[in-house]
């Protein structure tokens, strides 16, 4: 074989590069919106629900069984100290016992504390506040518990968001009384400012016609008081 020819090696070719690997799939979301955690924040839902309705009446109960200002104080305070002060004792219980459990018997106990409002004695009512306060105190222990446990790790944000809505819209019912309320309002108040302004033109056209008479036009003092549908002052003194 001569000089200028070369034999072909196929180990000295250049290799050809090796295929890029595959860019894993995307991993599909954890799914949020289970039955538990629906559940969880329809409980949420109605539990605000039976508070926004609940506390406005409080006041009226006692004022209507013979309380005062004070009294009324005094039964909101009892509500608040067990619902504050209890909540680390009801949160290491959800720790031990689970907070389901700690849901489930504080929603109990709201559902309990409702009619017992109705038993028509004050102590009645005082010693209610604090059971309802404890429940109150429970639900919102082991409500946010349960819903962090139930939400996926990468959509425990989104679980947030939608349990915090749940107290918002559980009040709407109440935003649009109050927006009716103040409509209501804001139509008396209408209503007056126009009588007002009728009474004030009447006013001066009684005025205006007082003054034509005294300037003696007697024609265009009885024109102004027949627009009014008022009889003139001559004739009334006359008659």
């Amino acid at each position: 074989m001569g000089p200028s020819q070369t034999s072909a090696d196929p180990a000295a070719a250049p290799a050809a590069p090796a295929a890029a690997p595959a860019a894993p799939a995307a991993a599909p979301r954890a799914p949020l919106y289970t039955v538990p955690f629906v559940g969880v924040l329809l409980v949420t839902f109605l539990v605000f629900a039976q508070n926004f309705i609940i506390q406005p009446v409080i006041p009226l109960l006692i004022l209507d069984h013979g309380g005062d200002a004070a009294l009324v104080g005094i039964v909101f305070a009892v509500f608040s100290i067990p619902s504050v002060v209890l909540r680390p004792w009801i949160g290491r219980l959800a720790d031990r016992f689970g907070a389901r459990r700690v849901l489930l018997a504080g929603t109990l106990g709201l559902g309990a504390a409702g009619p017992a409002y109705l038993s028509g004695s004050l102590p009645a009512i005082v010693v209610n506040r604090v059971l309802h306060g404890t429940a109150w105190a429970a639900v919102n222990t082991g409500g946010p518990s349960l819903m962090a446990r139930l939400a996926p790790p990468t959509r425990r944000g989104e679980a947030a968001g939608m349990f915090d809505l749940m107290p918002g819209v559980a009040q709407l019912p109440r935003v649009s009384a109050q927006v009716d309320r103040a409509r209501g309002i804001a139509g008396d108040e209408v209503a007056l400012g126009r009588a007002a302004e009728a009474f004030a033109r009447l006013g001066c056209e009684f005025e205006h016609a007082r003054c034509l008479e005294l300037a003696g036009d007697g024609d265009a003092a009885r024109a102004v008081y027949a627009r009014m549908g008022a009889v003139p002052a001559m004739e009334r003194a006359a008659r």
